[in-house]
């Protein structure tokens, strides 16, 4: 499940959380770069770990973007408590 946009507190941080489905991508990733790291070539391994890192990065800047950029929408005004007359 991805987490709750709807925060009130901002986000002090560059980054934002990474969302649960992104580990689904990464785990594998980390596992299989470890495996070629000590397997085949050390230079592999740390190509994909730097890989996984990178998809990670990217998940958590595009969740921080989507908080400064949609979490505060403005309330329009006659929505706030009704019409005027």
């Amino acid at each position: 499940m991805a987490r709750d946009q709807g925060s009130s507190r901002p986000n002090p941080s560059f980054f934002g959380s990474v969302d649960p489905f992104c580990w689904i991508l990464v785990i594998p990733l980390l596992l299989f770069g470890v495996f070629l790291g000590v397997v085949i070539s050390a230079a592999l391994g740390a190509g994909l770990a730097v890989l996984a890192l990178l998809v990670l990065l990217a998940d958590a800047w595009i969740n921080w973007r989507w908080h400064r950029t949609w979490g505060r929408k403005p309330v329009p005004r006659e929505s706030r408590r009704g019409r005027r007359r």
